[in-house]
């Protein structure tokens, strides 16, 4: 029977490769990303909303709208905390004056853009060819660019919204009338894709096809997280009640850490599909030559 199980592990894992899945696992080093990732986060998240709250501005986009948006898709333990502090911001009337300092804020969310790019070289067993500056230079330009994209997006649905104003409602499809939430998880799954396949060095870089496939399995996992973290505040962290300003650091720190947990599960799962679909037929070509 134990010989009989041996075997059928030994064609499982051959077929499905577990053991590269497993040393993949061993090499992300999670329990070190998520409370890193978390740490940095929390640091910066108040010139992270001021960053976004003004593109939200150049692109003329309606605060209430984007507000009721964001509380449809943040778990609401979570809306209690960022929502206000976004508000806040948005409603700031030194906002110009805190625009000169984006640039220095940005650069010191760079460092957790930074957190994740290590993380994937090492999961598809890369060296970083570049100095630890220039890897933060790196991660720097590229939250620029998904900075620029969420712009984009922005103008576009408020381009959209405008179109869609013009037509009659019964015409519509339904996905149309809550064009702002759609534009945002489609901003969130093209976010992911760049995240994926532009933020490791070049030669630890997967197929895209797998890292569309992988991103989108992520987002699905992130709005799993968000209906599932809200019973988990409900039933687990009742002990954290006693102070409010505690609970609401925690269950922040908590939720950033799943979010990492998440990405890099994810990139996980670009690698093991690119090793079962791609990597292995190369292999039992060469030991059959």
């Amino acid at each position: 029977m134990l010989n009989e199980m041996k075997t059928y592990w030994q064609k499982l894992d051959e077929r499905w490769q577990l053991a590269t899945l497993g040393e993949l696992f061993t090499r992300a080093q999670v329990n070190y990303v998520g409370p890193t990732f978390a740490y940095y986060a929390l640091l910066t998240v108040f010139p992270m909303l001021m960053s976004v709250a003004m593109i939200v501005s150049v692109a003329n986009v309606s605060p209430a709208t984007l507000m009721a948006t964001l509380s449809s898709l943040l778990p609401r333990d979570i809306e209690t905390v960022v929502l206000p502090i976004f508000q806040s911001v948005i409603a700031s009337k030194h906002l110009s004056i805190l625009s000169f300092s984006v640039p220095f804020t940005l650069w010191t969310v760079s460092r957790v853009i930074a957190v994740f790019r290590l993380s994937f070289n090492r999961i598809a067993d890369t060296e970083e060819r570049i100095s630890t500056i220039l890897t933060r230079f790196w991660s720097f330009l590229w939250l620029l660019l998904i900075l620029a994209a969420f712009g984009v997006l922005l103008i576009g649905g408020n381009i959209l919204t405008l179109v869609i104003q013009q037509l009659p409602s019964h015409q519509l499809p339904l996905f149309l009338l809550h064009q702002t939430r759609w534009l945002i998880w489609l901003g969130m799954w093209l976010a992911l894709v760049m995240l994926n396949y532009f933020l490791p060095t070049k030669p630890g870089r997967a197929p895209l096809k797998y890292v569309l496939l992988g991103s989108l399995i992520e987002l699905g996992l992130l709005g799993l997280l968000n209906v599932a973290f809200t019973w988990y505040v409900k039933f687990g962290l009742k002990r954290y009640d006693f102070y409010q300003s505690m609970s609401s650091i925690i269950v922040l720190l908590i939720w950033l850490n799943l979010i990492a947990t998440i990405l890099v599960t994810g990139y996980i799962l670009i690698q093991w599909l690119t090793v079962l679909f791609d990597k292995q037929p190369e292999e039992k070509e060469t030991a059959h030559v």
